[in-house]
């Protein structure tokens, strides 16, 4: 294969990642706008809106945002995991291993 080709196994490792840094993200009780500045501070500026596209898998022009490894590590080092951790796919695809405040998962019984 010659060229470079985005693949749509890359996009659902991207999009994996960022649900991973949202769920991250609200679990250390961190708002995009606190994340990003803290991105910014470790030397990765991102805009909170460009945070929030990463989280959801969606950009401005409706297609799939891609988040580069320079994003991953320092996105793993603001929220204090290892860049292994944003791969991961959750526990629970259901509640995406974090359900609601209040709430508890049906299918794996996580609370929030």
């Amino acid at each position: 294969m010659t060229g470079h080709q985005k693949t749509p196994e890359g996009t659902a490792v991207s999009r994996r990642a960022g649900a991973n840094v949202r769920r991250l993200r609200r679990r250390a009780g961190m708002t995009a706008a606190q994340l990003a500045q803290e991105m910014t501070a470790l030397g990765m500026p991102i805009s909170t809106q460009n945070v929030t596209r990463l989280e959801t898998g969606v950009s401005g022009s409706g297609g799939h945002p891609a988040m580069s490894v320079d994003l991953l590590i320092a996105f793993a080092a603001v929220l204090q995991v290892g860049p292994e951790v944003l791969l991961a796919e959750p526990a629970c695809w259901q509640c995406s291993d974090l359900p609601p405040e209040g709430f508890a998962c049906r299918a794996c019984g996580a609370e929030g």
